[in-house]
């Protein structure tokens, strides 16, 4: 079973600000249907967000790996 839950909930679960939230979506980085949904199937709807795919989704993208990362030249 999903974990639906409010925007506010997500933000103070995720720590993170409604402009961020909305950044992650508007750049395809938090997807649709998978990571959030609308509660009802119109436009203005409020959003609904799956708190553990969420997650799983902003360790997957922002996890920092050692063996991929590029050192800054001085």
């Amino acid at each position: 079973m999903k974990n639906w839950v409010t925007t506010k909930e997500a933000l103070e679960y995720l720590k993170v600000s409604e402009s961020t939230l909305y950044q992650l979506r508007r750049k395809g980085i938090l997807k649709a249907n998978i990571d959030w949904r609308r509660k009802f199937p119109d436009s203005r709807s409020n959003l609904l967000y799956d708190l553990e795919q969420c997650e799983k989704t902003l360790e997957a993208r922002f996890e920092a790996n050692a063996e991929t990362l590029e050192l800054a030249k001085a």
